[in-house]
């Protein structure tokens, strides 16, 4: 780390906020887990590297500790935070760096929320698809002797697979492909085929 007249910026901008909040959240699902132990070591790095002028760290630098250790730096950094020991008048004064803190610290814990909500959800339709996808599976299984019967002329057939195929198609490009509708396309064309063949 080189530092040389260290001082907070006399303008966080709104981009210096947005940086800012898009470390913390991406520090806060490191591997694409939710990793909330991350949250405070982010926001220091975070404030460290968007919001202080006069620091420069380097390439192997782990700027969490840096911050910890520089006596001058730190003291930059606590100006974002409320200090209990401190009397109102001197928190007053760092009111504005307070603020931004808490300002950045609000749209992380939206976007985290939403994340989480997303993370959740998603697993949801997994699960679904998992569950669609095993009632596939039983749904051919249960239809037994006959099926295979009725399944070899069908991939035989080129005819029959090309037919398969041009509906699966159609159905993608229409957005309507999903597990539960390959399953029907497929046991239909089965049953098909075995009524041609045993003319029931």
């Amino acid at each position: 780390m080189i530092t040389k007249y260290v001082k907070i910026k006399p303008v966080i901008t709104l981009a210096d906020e947005k940086k800012a909040i898009d470390f913390i959240v991406d520090y806060m699902f490191e591997g694409g887990e939710y990793t909330p132990w991350n949250k405070e070591a982010a926001l220091i790095t975070a404030i460290a590297v968007y919001f202080i002028d006069g620091v420069e760290f380097e390439k192997d630098d782990v700027i969490y500790d840096c911050v910890m250790q520089d006596q001058n730096l730190h003291a930059h950094v606590n100006k974002f935070f409320y200090n209990v020991d401190k009397s109102d008048k001197k928190n007053d004064i760092n009111f504005t760096y307070i603020n931004t803190k808490n300002h950045v610290m609000e749209s992380v814990q939206k976007i985290v929320d939403f994340k989480l909500q997303k993370m959740i959800h998603c697993t949801d339709e997994k699960h679904e698809m998992y569950t669609e996808i095993a009632e596939m599976a039983n749904a051919v299984a249960n239809i037994g002797r006959n099926v295979q019967i009725a399944a070899k002329p069908v991939l035989e057939n080129p005819e029959s697979i090309g037919m398969i195929m041009n509906i699966l198609k159609k159905m993608n490009e229409s957005k309507m492909l999903n597990a539960k509708a390959i399953r029907d396309v497929m046991v239909d064309t089965v049953m098909d085929v075995q009524k041609r063949m045993t003319g029931k």
